[in-house]
């Protein structure tokens, strides 16, 4: 009995070892030029004046997340284990690349959540902005 429950310990420190032992440098490297794309959409839409130049802003960053998105599926295709939403979240939560892209797409947000107000009763705003709305929601 003592044997067995040596051995499920010895599995158990191994398995936890081995999880944390994958850097994954790529998703590292994803979550460092996805938080500057976010920075760098956050300032053209603080530069928007009006509801045609926040779509052509839209129109630039949008093919971007498009572009971050597919390389996130790379990633995940590469690393089975982080298609579980679980296991993706865990690893994530532990990097510090995360923790800046996560401030740096929280204070896109609010931006965006600001000219949406500021435009949305424009049409081709409001349509461009859906599309981007879309697109975030892939990202998570």
């Amino acid at each position: 009995m003592k044997k067995k429950k040596i051995i499920h310990l010895i599995f158990a420190v191994v398995a936890v070892v081995s999880c944390r032992g994958r850097d994954y440098p790529e998703l590292r490297q994803l979550f460092v030029e996805a938080g500057q794309m976010f920075r760098d959409y956050r300032l053209a839409l603080e530069k928007a004046d009006t509801a045609v130049s926040a779509v052509e802003v839209m129109k630039i960053f949008n093919p971007r997340i498009e572009e971050f998105i597919r390389k996130k599926e790379q990633i995940q295709e590469k690393y089975p284990e982080l298609k579980e939403i679980q296991r993706l979240r865990q690893t994530c939560n532990q990097m510090e690349e995360f923790q800046t892209f996560r401030n740096d797409f929280s204070e896109f947000y609010k931006m965006g959540d600001a000219i949406a107000r500021k435009f949305n009763q424009d049409k081709t705003f409001k349509a461009e902005s859906l599309k981007g709305r879309a697109l975030i929601l892939r990202i998570f």
